[in-house]
């Protein structure tokens, strides 16, 4: 399969077009991702809603994804560039 461009070997808009490709690819893998792994975890996120709602000896796990977002926050080193020689 051949593609044809009408426009110049180094034009602006030829250099860009992989990247626009490869984000919006990336953006669909990240949804689909997010999709597969919502529809896996939905049934038992639904459970434990239940229990941390209506079971006195569970209800400190309504805290429990807040206090993990707050240890993943504080552990979260962002990656500094290094200084090359």
């Amino acid at each position: 399969m051949s593609s044809v461009c009408f426009a110049p070997p180094d034009s602006p808009a030829l250099s860009l077009a992989p990247a626009v490709a490869a984000s919006r690819i990336a953006v669909w893998q990240g949804t689909a991702i997010v999709a597969v792994l919502g529809w896996a975890y939905l049934p038992m996120l639904r459970v434990f809603a239940d229990k941390w709602l209506n079971d006195p000896q569970c209800s400190h796990g309504r805290l429990a994804p807040f206090f993990s977002k707050f240890l993943i926050y504080r552990e979260w080193k962002p990656e500094t560039p290094t200084a090359t020689r």
